[in-house]
């Protein structure tokens, strides 16, 4: 049997609950408010939260204030272009330079992305198990982001095609002198560029006849 007592408890741990959970309303309130005016009178705290973007354009920007959360994602006009200073542009060209250029956070992965993207280049024109070069697992490079716009275009040409497979190589000699260890995607992309070289066969294999050279 519950006694009026037992009921009156009930009640005012209620009531307890409803105003500490109105006080946390208030003093975020509060909080929010001391924000809003610092920033209404400093200006916002921007941080970059995300781009839209491929190589060359930029259609997108995502920011957030660190201060006051405030979000706005800015609509880039679609015909500008990212511009890079001489000396960049002739790094993006060079495919040693541009992986001298990489952090160590990146030069592992990219060993790898670039073994697959060159694995997919050869498949995408019919390339057969035995002409592939075998995992650590035994298994032929079946390769990997089929349509991915750099995989796309490392099939494009024979010179995109070496200009990755250099810029592979140039990754997995600063893997190695980085962390002293050798890529197990190195041996994998040296037999890639050998296959094209005719280094495997007389000749590059028939399959990659026809394909465009771009100057």
């Amino acid at each position: 049997m519950t006694t009026k007592y037992e009921n009156e408890i009930e009640e005012i741990t209620a009531q307890r609950a409803a105003l500490a959970a109105r006080m946390n309303e208030l003093v975020k309130m509060k909080d929010m408010e001391k924000t809003l005016k610092s920033c209404e009178k400093d200006g916002h705290v921007w941080t970059l939260t995300t781009v839209g973007s491929d190589l060359w354009n930029v259609w997108n920007i995502g920011l957030v204030c660190t201060r006051c959360n405030g979000t706005v994602n800015v609509q880039v006009d679609p015909n500008s272009q990212i511009t890079w200073d001489s000396h960049e542009v002739e790094t993006l060209k060079d495919p040693v330079k541009a992986a001298q250029y990489m952090d160590c956070v990146r030069v592992p992965k990219m060993c790898v992305e670039s073994a697959q993207m060159m694995a997919s280049a050869l498949r995408r024109y019919g390339s057969t198990d035995d002409i592939m070069p075998l995992t650590q697992k035994g298994t032929p490079y079946k390769g990997g982001y089929h349509h991915h716009p750099c995989t796309i275009q490392c099939g494009n040409s024979l010179e995109d095609f070496m200009w990755l497979a250099e810029h592979a190589i140039a990754l997995c000699y600063e893997y190695s002198m980085r962390f002293n260890k050798t890529h197990a995607c190195e041996g994998p992309i040296r037999h890639m560029k050998d296959v094209i070289e005719g280094k495997h066969y007389v000749s590059a294999p028939d399959w990659w006849q026809g394909v465009e050279v771009t100057a």
